[in-house]
């Protein structure tokens, strides 16, 4: 809408405003009203309708900047989280390479590995990613039994007997299940 399209609109509303007020004006001669008085009070409805009208657009506005924020966080929330799945078998190699390396001589390739090993710990724990805990019976919410062994003396049921592979969570969500083997 152009500005003069704009002022011609409301030109055109205090026409209607001016002719309301003038039918009016008509009945105030008949009760003994003031002509002003009915201008006015048509003015004042018409005002409060603006009003109205600008508090729901402010309110649909707040609305829309709380969606947007969500929004964000959200797609935050999802960028991270992909890319913690991503790196997760990067921490899983570097974790069996320093264990094929114990018997290794060399020290510097070892602490080389192990500071980029801890490097990744560090930045998955900044981000709030942590190891799902294995040193607990089994609970299908974190873990995934993809074996099962009879139970052994002194072991009870529902046990994680065996880690295969780890898992791990952001907050409240799970990036990937711990692979466990559970005594049934």
């Amino acid at each position: 809408m152009k500005k003069d399209d704009k002022k011609n609109d409301i030109i055109d509303e205090s026409e209607v405003i001016d002719e309301e007020a003038q039918n009016e004006c008509e009945e105030c001669s008949q009760t003994g009203e003031k002509p002003e008085d009915a201008r006015v009070a048509a003015l004042e409805i018409k005002c409060n309708e603006y009003l109205d009208m600008a508090q729901r657009i402010k309110a649909d506005f707040e609305n829309y900047k709380k969606r947007n924020k969500n929004a964000v966080t959200e797609a935050y929330d999802d960028g991270t989280n992909e890319t913690a799945i991503l790196l997760l078998p990067v921490l899983d190699n570097l974790e069996r390479a320093m264990a094929a390396m114990s018997g290794y001589e060399n020290d510097s390739v070892i602490r080389g590995v192990e500071l980029v090993f801890n490097q990744i710990k560090d930045v998955f724990t900044k981000l709030g990613i942590v190891e799902i805990p294995t040193d607990c019976p089994f609970n299908p919410n974190f873990h995934n039994a993809v074996m099962q062994e009879e139970c052994s003396e002194g072991v009870e049921e529902n046990t994680i007997t065996l880690v295969l592979q780890k898992g791990y969570m952001r907050g409240d969500k799970v990036l990937r299940f711990a692979m466990v083997k559970v005594a049934v």
